[in-house]
Formats: C-alpha cells, structure tokens, sequence
C-alpha cells in the first residue's frame, strides 16, 4: 500500500481524474452571461409591454362603462334636449386619465322614419363620444342610441 503526503498531487490514474476536473474559463463564463443578459433583457421587454397593454385595457374598460352610464343617464334625464353636450366625469384624476364627453342630440325627421302618423313620442339619435389620455395619446370611444321623449 502507497501512502501520499498530502501536500503531493497524485500519480497515474488519479492525476488524470484531478486534470478532468477543471472549471470554466473566463471566456465561457463571459460568454454564459452575456446570453443570459440578453434573455433576461428580452423577457424584461416583453413583461413591460404586457403592462402597458393592461393598462390601455383597463382605461378602455373603464371609457365603455362611463359611455354606457352616461346613455342611461341621457335617456332618462329629459332635460338633455337637441343639440351638444359635454363635461367631464368626476373622478379621482390622481388615480387614472380624466375622461371628458361630448353627446349630440339630433331629432329624427319623419321622413328619415318613414311613418305617417306623429305619435306622442319623438325619437332623438344621440351620438355619445368619451375621450381620455393615456400614454401620451388621445384614445376615444364613440356609442350611438336611440331615445324617445315626449313632444
């Protein structure tokens, strides 16, 4: 039996396993993060983007129900009569884009209806537009109905 100091590397088969036994270079290793900087870079990119589209999502979502609330609330108010309309929706603008809208009321005519007889009620088209800003751009969403109201 041979006994090694411990100070001394090993002859024979045991100096080709020590050899076999080696780390990375420095390239390799440069190399290795280079290309995870680059994925990461990329994942980060796509990540940004998908919040972006989020956030456009949720100010759409957001315009469609004011939009829809404010019909409602044109249809059901007769004080809205012919003619434009516009303001600005109370909300909280530290929290999101101010949105602002813009309503036309225009009075059917009987010929556009096609019906002889006048009835008790008269119809109104009204063209709804809310618009906000979000990004740095102008986004807007447009609803159109219809509304009857007394004579």
């Amino acid at each position: 039996m041979m006994r090694v100091a411990a100070n001394e590397w090993p002859v024979g088969e045991g100096a080709l396993m020590a050899s076999s036994q080696r780390g990375f270079t420095l390239l390799e290793v440069l190399v290795a993060f280079t290309l995870l900087a680059l994925f990461f870079g990329a994942l980060f990119q796509v990540f940004a983007a998908g919040l972006t589209l989020t956030r456009s999502g949720e100010s759409q979502s957001l315009a469609v129900l004011l939009a829809k609330s404010k019909m409602a609330e044109i249809g059901a108010d007769q004080s809205f009569g012919p003619g434009s309309h516009s303001g600005a929706f109370d909300l909280d603008e530290s929290k999101g884009p101010r949105y602002r809208w813009r309503a036309e009321l225009v009075r059917y005519s009987e010929d556009e209806l096609g019906r002889a007889d006048g009835g008790e009620l008269v119809p109104y088209r009204v063209d709804l537009e809310v618009t906000w800003t979000v990004d740095g751009g102008k986004r807007s969403f447009d609803l159109s109905s219809l509304v009857l109201r007394p004579k």
